[in-house]
C-alpha cells in the first residue's frame, strides 16, 4: 500500500446514474475513494446509493459554495453516518473527516488551527496550513503537489464525466500511468 490513498473528485453537472457508474467501475479498479462536487439536492443519499454499487470505497460529498467542504465517510462506519444524519455529531465524531479548502492565506490557517483537511491547489497555501497545523493532512489533484501527500493524504484527479466509458479509460489511466508514478500502489 502507498503513502496515499487515490481518489478521485466528479465535478460538474452529471447524471446521476452515470456517476453511480462511474463509482462502481472505480471500486472494481482499485481506487480507495471518490468525492462528489456537484449540485446535488440529497448528497447522502447518493452517497448512500454509491455506497451499494461500491461497498469499498471511503465517500465524500462537497458541500456549500465558496467555503466549501467536505465530508469524508466510509460505509462500514453506520454509526459516524447515523451522527451525522441525526445531529448526534460532537466534534469527535468527525475529527479526522472533514476537509476544506480555502482562497487565501487566512482561510488555509485557520483549517490548519481547526484540524481540517486542505484540499489544495497552491502551495502557498499548503506552507501557511502546514504552519498552523498539528497534524497536516492534504488532498491534491495536481501531480506536482504530490510531494505534500501522506497516509492520511488523498491524490483526487478531477474527472467531469460525460459517460460512463470515457471516465472508466481516465480512471484507468489514473490507475494504470499516473498514480503509480507518484508512488501509489494497490
Amino acid at each position: 500500500m502507498s503513502g496515499f490513498k487515490l481518489g478521485f473528485r466528479s465535478r460538474g453537472a452529471v447524471e446521476p446514474r452515470v456517476l453511480l457508474d462511474v463509482f462502481a467501475a472505480a471500486y472494481r479498479l482499485g481506487f480507495d475513494g471518490g468525492w462528489v462536487d456537484m449540485p446535488l439536492t440529497a448528497p447522502l443519499v447518493f452517497l448512500g446509493a454509491a455506497a451499494v454499487r461500491a461497498p469499498g470505497l471511503r465517500l465524500g460529498a462537497v458541500t456549500g459554495g465558496p467555503d466549501a467542504a467536505v465530508l469524508e465517510l466510509g460505509v462500514d462506519e453506520p454509526d459516524v453516518l447515523r451522527d451525522v444524519l441525526f445531529g448526534g455529531a460532537d466534534g469527535t465524531v468527525l475529527a479526522g473527516r472533514l476537509w476544506r479548502s480555502a482562497r487565501d492565506v487566512a482561510e488555509a490557517e485557520r483549517a490548519g488551527r481547526t484540524g481540517d483537511g486542505l484540499v489544495v491547489g497552491r502551495r502557498d497555501l499548503a506552507a501557511a496550513y502546514a504552519a498552523a497545523a498539528a497534524r497536516p493532512r492534504f488532498a491534491v489533484s495536481d501531480p506536482a503537489l504530490a510531494d505534500l501527500l501522506t497516509g492520511d493524504g488523498w491524490f483526487l484527479p478531477e474527472l467531469e464525466p460525460s459517460d460512463v466509458d470515457e471516465a472508466v479509460a481516465a480512471l484507468s489511466r489514473v490507475v494504470a500511468e499516473v498514480a503509480p508514478a507518484l508512488g501509489w500502489r494497490r
